[in-house]
């Protein structure tokens, strides 16, 4: 019996390590094109909480809030992936059931249990339960109902609420209230609606067969990518600066957004506009970081990003000169970017203004 035991040990250790290994593989195939959409911003936009909770507060909420975000992409696109195979065989093969990784029933399986996951959240935090039924809801329109192929639906309707919702439950999550998340939820949703057109210029193809009606299959390339250049991205900058966000970085944003436009315009194939796309995912995970860093009370829309940097570098020398270990030096170094700069303010021992 004992030599039985032993002999069938190793084979079941190294049944679950293929298990696990198998199950990572088809997470990564199914998620890893989006993580600079959602896990990471998603990420990037809570660590502004940081700076409201005590230590071990912020490390328990951080994980709780990754774990949800991973849930949420994986649950997504298990579902998403599970009903548009055949424009996957096209557009991206090396997803699981297109690479035979996995098969639509295992598929299925997953996304069952992905969802009670998923759905768990609301039950363990119930002021989650709006963010959670707006991405359940969303999910189905994109994967399972037809309208969810229309580029209105798609894009100006499902993927500004489902920023919304991905984006407001991590915040929620940390439980630190932050200043203007309110403001800049509605912001970089509307923003996203505009944007989120340019995914559909790299992938053409697929939405042929497919009959996916998207913003160039329904004007064509040329009108499609005029509408987005002069249109989409303007009104997009336009959103963020109503809800005083472009403010907190207007010349970064600005020449992000141009460079957009510039690269959909000039640049016309699918690896360019792949590499446009990504450029928007950029910007995104940005302005999640401008939220953050207002909320920490770095920068402001008084004191942009800009100004912020200049104000680093130019008190620099004289945070240097106080010597390593003097306690006032990082509290100077918060006044350069709260305050304007150290000649604003005498309560360190700088110099004032002259009159």
């Amino acid at each position: 019996m004992v030599t039985s035991a032993s002999s069938i040990g190793p084979s079941v250790l190294s049944h679950i390590y293929n298990y696990v290994l198998h199950e990572a593989d088809v997470f990564v195939r199914s998620t890893w094109r989006d993580w600079l959409s959602t896990p990471i911003p998603g990420t990037i936009f809570i660590l502004g909480s940081l700076t409201y909770l005590p230590f071990e507060e912020s490390i328990f909420n951080s994980a709780i809030t990754v774990l949800n975000l991973t849930i949420y992409i994986y649950f997504f696109n298990t579902w998403t992936q599970y009903t548009s195979v055949e424009e996957d065989r096209i557009n991206k093969p090396d997803r699981p059931i297109p690479a035979e990784i996995t098969t639509p029933g295992g598929a299925k399986r997953r996304g069952m249990v992905l969802t009670a996951l998923w759905c768990g959240f609301a039950i363990y935090r119930p002021d989650l339960i709006i963010e959670t039924c707006i991405l359940i809801i969303s999910t189905i329109t994109l994967g399972m109902n037809n309208l969810g192929r229309h580029w209105f639906v798609k894009n100006t309707i499902c993927m500004s609420v489902m920023t919304w919702g991905f984006l407001s439950a991590p915040r929620k999550l940390m439980g630190a209230s932050l200043p203007n998340t309110s403001n800049h939820l509605l912001a970089i949703a509307v923003w996203v609606g505009l944007v989120a057109h340019s995914q559909d210029f790299r992938d053409v193809e697929g939405d042929k067969e497919t009959g996916s009606w998207t913003l160039p299959m329904a004007l064509g390339d040329g009108n499609a990518r005029l509408l987005f250049a002069f249109g989409c991205i303007p009104f997009g900058y336009m959103t963020l600066w109503y809800n005083d966000m472009a403010q907190l970085a207007p010349w970064l944003l600005a020449g992000l957004h141009v460079l957009v436009s510039y690269r959909f315009m000039t640049m016309r194939n699918k690896k360019a506009d792949h590499a446009s796309y990504m450029w928007i995912l950029k910007t995104f995970c940005i302005m999640c970081g401008l939220s953050s860093l207002e909320a920490a009370r770095l920068i402001s829309p008084e004191r942009p990003l800009e100004m912020a940097v200049s104000y680093l570098f130019s008190g620099w020398e004289e945070v240097s000169n106080l010597g390593p270990g003097n306690s006032v030096s990082s509290r100077i170094l918060q006044d350069i970017c709260l305050d304007g700069g150290l000649a604003h303010d005498t309560k360190y021992g700088g110099a004032a203004d002259a009159p």
